[in-house]
């Protein structure tokens, strides 16, 4: 039986118990895992002292010689603390591991029925797996009627299709999902929804359902009622079908708890503590170790304290994929070229009449070209599928190569280099490039028996060789698809090979060895995890005395708008029920208050406004308050507030140790104290203070969930005057239960050590112990009312006084809590907990009014001035940052500048900058308007033409690059300037400033290597050509990366819009570059228009530093300049000097203003709207009196 593989038990059952297990034991193995080792390398750095930090390798052991099996047709629970390796278990059965990190004696067995089910039928998948975030799998837009509809034709035969709707129905009624969501988007529905969406999917298959289903966390956000409800669809799941689920899960109900046929514990450190049913787990620890459990308490809170201490083949999709690819591009190649046809005008040419020929050859070659670049961004997309700056910077790499292999920005044949022509044609670019010319100079443009095209002539394109060249590119083509698919196919398809093969029969150990515990770091963990019961007793000052227990805050009458208004006062609803849409409201009619010295609970089901309410209290979302709302602050202290958002990354800058990020945040809160501060010794009492001294030289980035959550709150306890009301949205989530009481724990500790405190804490599912480690509950229902409002310990007493129906009364009260806060304002229990809550409040209007005075705006927003100081400690910080973890992206980006440098060098010959473009009137002028040329003098204007392009494309590629890095760096590091700036760390003008100087001065370097590897004009240039380009490309450098902070100010860091904004920028400024067109041709609005172009003036500047001043002789005129419409004059490059400076500050004034309307809400908007009525009514009331020249007066009324 199971239970010969039990890891250190030696568990007796008793008669009861044993006959129950004997049932369950009657179905068969499904699955069985023994000594099951698992490993994998760690870095760290070991000395944080120095910015520079040498990695060492360890080999950390995650899974520790695990023994256990799955049955046929039950539900499994695996259980553990966050690290304990549940996802690595689950990997490891689901073959989705490197066989390297698993130790030669690991041995995995599967039922041979199944095993000879799959070999007769190789469609049918052996596992099926949900993810935790199941939109990872699903497409969010699609209807749920869609998403099954297209799982069910994947996964079954065509003949089969006219059983889909059949087979849907019966799926939605085994997950009890009501059948109006069919047509409601994935995207719309509940999170409950949503995972009961994804397990349909995988049970689409009529015949071939697998045997095997994972569910990775399927309860996490979700409120007990949906988290229950989940679970009992997979109970009925693998009691109705041939279905082994295994789910992990954090912390479930004893009613979850209940549903499942067995549960696996596992302990940090990767060792089973327990291997049985649920009903035993009590039993269990009273025989093993003496351990009673209260009646009112589940064991599973024991348990998890203890152990703190294929839908389709890779063909189908790829196939698949490419189709709907290629269908979506050829309406959009379609529509450009019609556009180009029309615009371009060749409709006129063809004396407006379509031309088919034209259109066709325009539509293929555009065809082929975007099919081309689109296989090098899917490869690209495959190699770089971790880092999306770096493939977003090495595709512009590899188009900008493109560009000028095609024949058209260079002059190929005049370079002088062979071997050049031969990879541009070899490429097939070329050849797609020479196509689109002939269709539009070389069909029907000419009469091919007496005339030839002279632009087709000059560009090398022969027109009888246009269709014969299409094999070269379609070759191309066709090779990088092959290539893709490989790549995915070494990528993705290891996990089916892996599971087919450690599934075959292999001789079997007769022994199971023995588990290599690690003493010392168990012993570590015990000691820390003890901490927390040792009763220390601290000394509080008469302040601290003073403020303990009083209110530090309370509102009254708060209702909280869906949208934002322009207003500064938003009426209040007529009706508590009004629900209009233009109205709806978050958060109705709230009453509360905190105090000093406690820790507050607020729960509710998702989307009941907790976190809405917490960013009130933070001081923001004053443009959705109504004008009824009253906010009472303390008149005792000034409240300095703190938000902790729900994911903690943005808090924690990474690179950084512990200890570094706490002497970091210390530094930089406390600048302006006048006496000295150890911030050292500040950051290690913190440290202790939260149960993080083990941490201290442990990078941010590799602590666990509950430390990452502890050390964000640690960064705002640095400050001397620390925040008061301390506001942290989901501080348990993704935690398990013994994760989530440390953190509470924590909180508790500092509270008592800092009694002048209140924190408020929103929390989804807490156990009962949980619970009763908060001072105070606020509980909000669905439609943002609130049904609770007191002690936790409470709840049984008020849910007796309420008229509850009899079943719920068998629940924990919290869980009878929770339930009802699922429920709206429609629900009559719901209504009468509302108002018993808000009669419960008011009767603390005197007390609230005796330690408050009422203010209208409530919070204030923290702001802070700038400061030089602020700005050394973050630039400090900043460098620390990208030493030790931004070194890789900017080692690269370093790499495709000088790349693209060396590339211009190699594609354009030198030779290029001989011709000086002077003309002389007396000699030059008949042989240069002659239509008879010389070879000599088409060569010559073919080298002009390439050195023009040479000069344009050399600082536009470099700008290009430069923009694309400043913002995906930009969007990357905004987050944590966000949360660091709304909590009063350093202003926008330190933040904004800082990155102007990282930006900038490395900058310069790598410029002056750029120019010094692109120079080729200094021996022809008389004008200082290397100084100048230098300051000119750093002038429009400065300029684009104001440019790329504005873009991912205003896109909010997405990347398609990022990535148009950013392009439709740079082509603006390209057609007003005076290369394609000279601006003193076009009329007064786009002359006006082309001074906000950067490119106009650096390239009006590059051409006179190169083609300008005494570059010609007294008799001859500059006919590059004088074509180009460019005055040759000192002054005018002055000119253009000046207006690169005034367009770097406007663009950089513009999108600091964006910054600062971003991060600093309007505040005082209701106070003003106070003022503003207060002067009206005191101007009406004013009586002016004139006199009449008698005893009468007139009195006049303003």
């Amino acid at each position: 039986s199971s239970s010969s593989y039990y890891i250190n038990t030696t568990f007796t059952l008793n008669d009861e118990n044993a006959s129950q297990s004997d049932r369950n034991d009657r179905k068969p193995i499904a699955l069985r895992w023994k000594n099951l080792r698992y490993e994998v390398n760690e870095w760290h750095f070991d000395n944080d002292h120095s910015w520079i930090g040498w990695p060492q390798r360890h080999r950390k052991v995650i899974l520790r010689r695990l023994n256990g099996s799955l049955r046929e047709n039950s539900l499994n629970a695996l259980l553990g603390p966050s690290g304990a390796g549940k996802t690595s278990l689950i990997k490891c059965l689901t073959g989705n591991v490197s066989g390297s990190n698993m130790t030669s004696d690991t041995e995995i067995y599967m039922n041979r029925a199944i095993l000879d089910q799959h070999r007769m039928n190789k469609r049918m998948s052996l596992v099926g797996s949900v993810p935790q975030s199941v939109h990872e799998i699903v497409f969010g837009r699609f209807t749920v009627n869609e998403l099954l509809h297209y799982a069910f034709r994947f996964k079954n035969p065509f003949g089969q299709r006219h059983r889909a709707n059949e087979h849907i129905v019966h799926v939605m009624e085994q997950l009890m999902l009501d059948p109006r969501i069919l047509d409601t988007r994935f995207e719309q529905c509940s999170g409950g929804e949503q995972r009961r969406v994804a397990i349909a999917q995988e049970l689409m298959s009529i015949e071939l359902t697998p045997p095997f289903l994972f569910v990775d966390e399927p309860t996490t956000g979700l409120d007990s009622e949906a988290a229950l409800l989940v679970m009992q669809c997979l109970q009925r799941l693998s009691a109705n079908n041939s279905l082994t689920i295994m789910a992990s899960i954090h912390a479930p109900s004893s009613e979850i708890l209940m549903l499942f046929d067995h549960v696996y514990i596992l302990a940090k450190g990767g060792v089973c503590i327990y291997s049985g049913q649920p009903n035993l787990m009590r039993s269990y620890l009273r025989q093993t170790l003496q351990l009673e459990i209260d009646a009112d308490r589940s064991p599973i809170e024991e348990y998890l304290r203890i152990a703190s201490n294929g839908w389709y083949s890779l063909s189908t999709f790829f196939f698949a994929f490419q189709l709907g690819q290629l269908a979506q591009m050829s309406v959009s190649i379609l529509n450009i070229t019609m556009v180009a046809y029309f615009t371009g005008g060749y409709f006129t040419i063809d004396h407006h009449h379509l031309n088919w020929n034209r259109i066709g050859h325009l539509f293929l070659y555009f065809w082929l070209l975007m099919v081309y670049l689109q296989s090098h961004g899917q490869f690209a997309a495959l190699v770089f599928m971790d880092n999306i700056q770096i493939m977003t910077i090495c595709l512009q790499l590899v188009y900008a190569l493109l560009m000028m292999m095609n024949g058209i920005s260079i002059t190929l044949e005049i370079m002088d280099k062979p071997w050049l022509l031969s990879i541009s044609q070899w490429l097939g670019i070329r050849h797609l490039a020479d196509g689109l010319l002939f269709s539009f100079y070389g069909i029907d443009r000419c009469d091919r028996e007496e005339e030839y095209s002279f632009i087709l002539a000059d560009l090398n394109v022969n027109p009888d060789d246009i269709y014969a060249n299409i094999l070269a590119s379609a070759f191309n083509i066709s090779a990088i698809r092959v290539a893709t698919f490989l790549l995915m196919y070494f990528r993705f398809t290891f996990i089916y090979k892996h599971i087919v093969r450690r599934f075959e029969p292999t001789p079997r150990s007769a022994l199971a060895i023995a588990i290599d515990y690690d003493d010392e770091q168990y012993e570590k963990e015990q000691i820390s995890a003890d901490q927390f019961h040792r009763n220390v007793k601290h000394n509080h000052n008469q302040q601290q005395r003073f403020l303990l227990g009083r209110h530090i805050i309370g509102w009254r009458s708060l209702y909280v708008f869906a949208t934002e208004s322009i207003y500064e006062n938003r009426p209040s609803p007529q009706s508590h029920h009004e629900d209009q849409t233009s109205k709806r409201l978050i958060l109705r009619n709230l009453n509360g208050q905190l105090r000093f010295g406690t820790i507050n609970a607020l729960m509710g089901t998702s989307g009941s406004g907790k976190t809405s309410l917490l960013k009130v209290l933070n001081g923001r979302m004053k443009t959705r308050l109504a004008n009824c709302t009253e906010f009472h602050l303390s008149k005792y202290v000034a409240i300095r507030t703190c938000f902790i958002t729900q994911e903690v990354s943005g808090h924690l800058m990474p690179g950084l140790t512990a200890r570094q990020s706490l002497i970091y945040a210390s530094r930089l809160k406390n600048h302006h104290v006048q006496h000295h501060v150890d911030h050292e010794q500040l950051a290690m009492k913190i440290l202790d203070e939260l149960d993080l001294t083990d941490t201290a030289n442990t990078m941010v980035q590799h602590c666990s969930g509950g430390q990452r959550k502890r050390l964000a709150l640690a960064l705002e306890l640095t400050s001397i005057q620390m925040p008061n009301l301390i506001c942290i949205d989901e501080p348990t989530s993704g935690l398990d239960s013994n994760s989530a009481r440390l953190v509470v724990q924590t909180l508790d500790q500092l509270v008592n050590r800092h009694p002048d405190i209140c924190i408020v804490a929103s929390i989804h599912q807490p156990n009962t112990e949980l619970l009763m480690m908060f001072h105070h509950c606020y509980v909000l229902a669905r439609d943002g009312l609130c049904i609770y409002s007191g002690q936790p310990s409470r709840i049984k007493q008020y849910l007796d006084d309420v008229s509850v129906s009899q079943s719920d009364r068998d629940r924990f009260p919290i869980e009878q809590l929770i339930k009802y806060s699922c429920c709206g304002r429609d629900n009559p229990v719901v209504r009468q907990m509302a108002e018993m809550s808000e009669k419960f409040i008011r009767q603390t209007d005197d007390l609230l009014g005796a330690d408050t005075v009422a203010i209208a705006d409530g919070v204030e927003f923290n702001r802070i001035r700038f400061s030089l100081r602020s700005l050394w400690l973050s630039s400090e910080r900043y460098l620390v940052f990208l030493i030790r973890h931004q070194w890789k992206e900017w080692l690269v980006f370093l790499t495709i500048y000088l790349a693209l440098g060396i590339s211009l060098i190699v594609f354009y010959n030198a030779n290029i900058t001989k011709p000086s473009g002077c003309l002389n009137l007396e000699d030059d002028f008949l042989a240069h308007c002659s239509p008879n040329k010389t070879a000599d003098r088409m060569l010559e204007e073919r080298q002009i033409s390439n050195s023009i392009y040479y000069i344009s494309e050399s600082s536009m590629l470099f700008t290009l690059f430069l923009s694309v890095h400043t913002m995906f760096a930009f969007i990357n590091e905004l987050k944590y300037f966000s949360n660091e700036h709304r909590n009063g760390w350093y202003s926008c003008g330190v933040f904004y400033l800082q990155k102007f100087l990282f930006e900038t001065i490395p900058l310069i370097p790598i410029i002056m290597a750029y120019v010094s590897i692109t120079d080729i004009f200094s021996n022809v240039s008389a004008n200082h050509y290397y100084e100048w380009q230098v300051i000119v490309l750093l002038l429009a450098s400065i300029s684009f990366q104001a440019i790329s902070h504005l873009v991912a100010l205003l896109t909010n860091g997405h990347f398609v819009l990022m990535i148009i904004c950013l392009a439709s920028f740079c082509t603006s400024f390209m057609i007003f570059s005076n290369v394609f067109n000279p601006i003193e041709q076009l009329s007064f609005g786009l002359r006006l228009l082309s001074h906000l172009s950067v490119y106009r003036f650096v390239n009006q500047a590059d051409f006179w530093l190169v083609y300008g001043g005494d570059r010609c002789h007294e008799h001859e005129i500059q006919s590059v300049l004088y074509q180009l419409m460019i005055p040759n004059t000192i002054q005018h490059f002055h000119y253009c000097i000046i207006m690169l400076v005034a367009l770097a500050l406007f663009y950089h004034c513009l999108a600091f203003s964006v910054l600062i309307f971003k991060s600093n809400p309007m505040k005082s908007r209701r106070s003003r709207a106070q003022r503003i009525q207060r002067y009206n009514a005191d101007k009406l009331r004013m009586r002016t009196t004139i006199p009449t020249g008698s005893d009468n007066f007139i009195t006049i009324r303003l």
